[in-house]
Parts: C-alpha cells; structure tokens; sequence
C-alpha cells in the first residue's frame, strides 16, 4: 500500500509505533527507511517529545522502545453542546457518558503511581469539558496540588458574555490552570459563534494564560 509519502503504511497501537512498508526494490537500504522515518517523527513531532527510541529493524518492520509517558489526558466526558459532523470521538448533547470527581482522581492516582517520575502534565478534554461545572474546577486544583501542570481543551460555548468568560478564567486561573486550547471553525459554527470563542480566548489571552486556538476547516486543521 502507498501514500503520499512514498510506499509506507503507518501503523498505530496504544504502546508503540511499528511503521509497516512494501519495500520499493528487495535491495531497499535500511538508511532510506530511517530518513524516512526521521521525516514523519518530524512531521509527527515524535521526536520533539522523545517518546519513541529507535531499537532496529526486523521483517520490514521498525521496533520502538516506548518512552515512559510524561502526560495524562482524561477525556472527562462524551457529552457536548455541539453535534459536529467531523467530531473524532462522535460526542453529542445526548451522550451522557461523564467521569466524576472521584473517578477523574482515582486514574491521576494511579498514573502517578505508575510513573512519578515522568508525568508532569494533565491536560483535560472531552467532550466539552466545561459542562463538568465546578467538578471542572475541583480537578484543576486536585491536578495543581499534585505537582502537575494542568490544561484544558473547550470549544469557548460559555464566552457568550465577554465578563462571564473573563470571570470563569480567573477562577481556573486561581485554581491552578496553566494553559487552555480552544477548537472552533465551520463545523463549530453551527453551534458555538466565533463571537462566543473570541470573548473566551481574549479573557484568558488577557490573563496571561498561553491560549491556543485550532480553526477547523474541510481540509482539516490550521
């Protein structure tokens, strides 16, 4: 099978990465699979997060030694205020399914238990992880007193009102956020206003909170 990038096949499981090829020639030198390897770590920015060590090559295929890991995302809940068409993970209004406080803590708990070393990070998602309400805000202060540096992931549906938007920030802010990411774009659109997006990015732009924002369009991500 081919791609774009020449005749590999990426494939993908939950504790390493194999890349699988149809060799081009049977003469195919190991040095053109490892550029191209180099190139889509690049793209994949896996080699930016070491999370992957290069151990040989067997049967055409390259072995990985996965890194321990230095991040937990919770996808705190399935539930969302949109119904976008291109959602990943098929979140919907209707989809109930939500973690509770005690369970949000228990895997934090046990992912540092199983790596206090290396995981520094908490990064909340969803779902839109703003319909958690003040379970939302409690996480972000269990996180912070956990020596982790906590971010969320929101669609920016509760920036309706500029002064609301700024005054939830400052209380996540208080409780220990250190960085928000906001989706938005034309899917987005039927249901969450840029207007709604703005007013939250601005408020925690505002607050010296790294604020990133990720425009989807039909072609994807920019």
């Amino acid at each position: 099978m081919s791609n774009r990038h020449g005749s590999f096949l990426p494939s993908y499981n939950i504790s390493a990465i194999t890349y699988y090829y149809n060799p081009i020639s049977p003469n195919i030198q190991n040095t053109t699979m490892i550029r191209f390897l180099n190139a889509f770590m690049y793209l994949c920015d896996i080699e930016k997060y070491k999370h992957y060590e290069i151990i040989n090559l067997q049967n055409h295929m390259l072995i990985f030694k996965p890194h321990a890991p230095y991040n937990i995302c919770l996808f705190t809940t399935f539930r969302c205020n949109a119904s976008c068409e291109n959602c990943c993970i098929g979140c919907r209004p209707n989809n109930g399914l939500t973690m509770s406080l005690e369970m949000m803590k228990h895997y934090i708990d046990l992912c540092l238990e199983a790596y206090p070393e290396s995981i520094t990070r908490l990064a909340l998602s969803g779902g839109e992880c703003f319909l958690l309400g003040d379970d939302l805000e409690a996480i972000i202060r269990y996180g912070t007193l956990k020596g982790l540096s906590v971010d969320v992931i929101s669609n920016g549906y509760w920036g309706k009102s500029y002064r609301n938007a700024l005054n939830l920030m400052k209380k996540l802010k208080e409780a220990g956020l250190k960085a928000i990411t906001f989706s938005t774009g034309e899917d987005h659109q039927k249901w969450v206003p840029y207007k709604y997006c703005r007013n939250a990015a601005v408020a925690a732009a505002r607050l010296n909170i790294p604020t990133h924002v990720r425009i989807e369009n039909h072609y994807g991500y920019v």
